[in-house]
């Protein structure tokens, strides 16, 4: 059955008719007339724009080619085609043409319609049969329908006459009629040439390198001759998956609809009906992330894919590269991937860094800031899997405040939970506006900033240091001033390089990365003493001895002293 999006525009740009027409295997509907025609005018205000016909051609996916001011083109199909279809010189004339394989797609030359780049539709069955698809809109019956007086011309009739090229629908195969036109059912065609995309990569399942948690696809493009891809790729039942894309143009998309259909298989072939089916705004619901859930009764199995475009030209030319990955399913509120927007509860994560900040300094506890990637960075998806399955590392987070500072990519562009506005997303289950979301974005990355170390990369992109996905920073809060006056002071830190490779000895370095951070608070170290840019230790001479620490996640310790001019300073370091 034809797709429900499609939209029925008259075009005035025949590559572009038959760019897009060959792209669905679609007819064009040709009507020709002048400039001067008021039989034309009549036609057009009667029918070819009144909204009956429009919804008509959008239900039948008729691709709509309009041409009053291409005087040479109109000539040259009559000079083809009038004879042959037994048509008089009197305008309007009314062609259904199928573009061939092969045919110039970028060409508006006057032999743009010509036998070796269309073919018409003919009739295969019935009193009629043999009759090919062209007509003057001016006869008293076409096909036996009877057509009423110019005056009281009627979209239905119009219509009628439209139809009586297909009678019942069904016709001989190779006839180039109704039937052949129709695009195939999206299950059983096109997949034969699917790219794999590989094996979902489970905690039980991981994969052979670290940096590969999410399939990715060979660079692809979708353009005004090669309208769909089909790709494959091996998960479970009960899944929930997480589909985006990269490396594309949301400008040169904008107004085309990008389209995923998601099936299961019988281990071969995709069936229908589809899963699930998702039309995009150009490449915007893949830039947020599209959500694919298996059906419960499907173990282990392969699924297909299938991504197609409609309302493009010839010039079309749509870039991507697809990215796959399993994410937690149903997470409860509080969890990493489910982080709670406003408040905060001690060993749950959540959005809100004011309420933590409060809370970690009314109870005395530390706060962990997780800056992540949740939806998109592959060592983040990685840890989901891995040390946030790890009953150990969960239970070493139970006696701080856990803040979630999820950004998108470095270029601006990507997912993120602050992204996701369609049903069941962060966004709409949380009640949560999408300027909202855009202001807590931005806040992200102040605080970025704020806790970047001295000296961090700002290449490869426009908003200050930058930090390592994911990256935990382990905190205190101390008061500065008034009540309202507080500091975030770092302890210590450590990211990716604990290596999220599921082994137990790997988890384990997670899990030992926090005792470090808590040891060091308890010996009032701070993260800022390993910088010298950034320390206060400061040793005067004859002083008390002075303690410090140095080892594991503290891999520097700076301490300054002064020394009059004359004078020496003996300094004793002591293990």
């Amino acid at each position: 059955m034809p797709d429900g999006d499609w939209e029925a525009v008259w075009l005035t740009n025949v590559a572009e008719a038959k760019a897009l027409a060959l792209a669905h295997n679609r007819p064009i509907l040709a009507v020709f007339g002048s400039s001067i025609c008021a039989h034309c005018d009549n036609l057009d205000e009667k029918v070819l724009h009144k909204q009956q016909f429009l919804d008509y051609a959008a239900a039948h996916q008729l691709v709509l080619f309009h041409c009053r001011n291409y005087d040479r083109l109109r000539t040259r199909v009559a000079d083809n085609y009038r004879k042959t279809c037994g048509m008089t010189t009197l305008l309007p004339h009314i062609y259904l043409f199928k573009v061939k394989p092969g045919a110039d797609l970028t060409s508006t030359a006057t032999t743009a319609l010509d036998p070796d780049q269309v073919s018409l539709l003919e009739i295969s069955s019935g009193r009629y049969a043999g009759t090919l698809s062209g007509t003057n809109y001016a006869n008293a019956s076409i096909n036996g329908v009877r057509i009423e007086a110019e005056a009281n011309w009627t979209p239905a009739t119009f219509i009628k006459v439209l139809e009586s090229y297909f009678p019942n629908k069904e016709y001989p195969s190779g006839k180039p009629a109704w039937n052949s036109l129709v695009p195939p059912a999206p299950g059983p065609g096109g997949y034969e040439n699917a790219e794999p995309l590989g094996v979902v990569p489970t905690k039980d399942a991981p994969p052979e390198n670290e940096k590969d948690w999410i399939l990715t696809s060979a660079r692809g493009s979708l353009s005004g001759v090669s309208s769909d891809h089909w790709y494959k790729f091996t998960g479970a039942e009960s899944r929930h998956y997480v589909l985006g894309a990269t490396g594309i143009d949301m400008t040169a998309s904008a107004g085309i609809r990008i389209k995923v259909a998601y099936f299961r298989s019988d281990g071969v072939k995709p069936l229908n009906p589809a899963i699930k089916e998702v039309t995009s705004n150009g490449w915007d619901a893949f830039d947020r992330g599209i959500w694919l859930d298996s059906p419960e009764d499907t173990p282990n199995q392969l699924y297909f894919l299938r991504i197609s475009h409609s309302g493009g030209n010839a010039a079309t030319n749509l870039d991507y590269t697809l990215k796959l990955h399993q994410a937690a399913k149903n997470p409860a509120v509080g969890a990493l991937s489910n982080p709670y927007w406003q408040g905060a509860l001690l060993g749950k994560w959540t959005m809100d860094v004011e309420a933590a900040i409060a809370a970690a300094w009314q109870n005395n506890r530390p706060v962990i800031f997780c800056f992540s990637g949740v939806r998109w960075c592959r060592f983040c998806v990685g840890a989901e899997h891995t040390a946030f399955a790890n009953p150990d590392f969960n239970a070493a987070l139970n006696d701080a405040y856990l803040v979630l500072v999820d950004n998108r990519r470095r270029n601006d562009t990507g997912p993120s939970l602050l992204r996701e506005n369609f049903a069941g997303g962060y966004l709409t289950a949380n009640g949560i506006a999408e300027a909202t979301a855009e202001d807590k974005l931005a806040a992200n990355l102040l605080l970025q900033n704020a806790l970047a170390l001295p000296g961090a990369s700002e290449a490869g992109w426009t908003h200050g240091p930058r930090i390592s996905y994911p990256t935990f920073v382990y905190c205190r809060v101390a008061q500065t001033g008034t009540r309202a006056d507080v500091e975030i002071r770092p302890i210590g830190r450590f990211g990716y390089d604990a290596n999220f490779t599921p082994t137990e000895a790997n988890e384990a370095v997670a899990v030992e990365k926090l005792e470090q951070l808590k040891m060091l608070d308890l010996n009032g170290y701070l993260e800022r003493s390993m910088f010298a840019e950034t320390s206060q230790q400061e040793l005067a001479a004859g002083a008390s001895p002075f303690s410090s620490y140095i080892g594991g996640l503290v891999t520097a310790d700076w301490v300054k002293f002064s020394v009059d001019p004359g004078k020496s300073f003996l300094v004793m370091i002591r293990a």
